[in-house]
């Protein structure tokens, strides 16, 4: 997070909003149907966690990423996907 601010000149901001959903995949098509949010990828399947997750682009007027998360069970957070929070946020420069 620290580089994602430092790429703003030390300014920060709201970087990503998370929702807990029923499905991300049927999230997904809702979203992309409507023109609400573009997905660079597929969705990331956590076992160990009991979670799936998506990260959208950031978004073309506000720069928001959005994220979705299916929980199966456990309450934790994929530790995997970290990476791919960040990776969605180079498209944000």
């Amino acid at each position: 997070m620290a580089k994602w601010v430092a790429a703003r000149g030390g300014i920060g901001g709201l970087h990503h909003f998370a929702y807990q959903v029923e499905s991300v995949e049927e999230t997904i098509k809702e979203w992309e149907k409507k023109g609400w949010a573009d997905f660079s990828s597929d969705p990331i399947v956590c076992d160990e966690d009991d979670l799936t997750q998506v990260f959208s682009v950031p978004h073309k007027l506000t720069g928001f990423i959005y994220e979705f998360i299916e929980r199966r069970g456990n309450v934790g957070f994929c530790k995997s996907s970290v990476k791919n929070l960040m990776e969605s946020s180079k498209e944000n420069k």
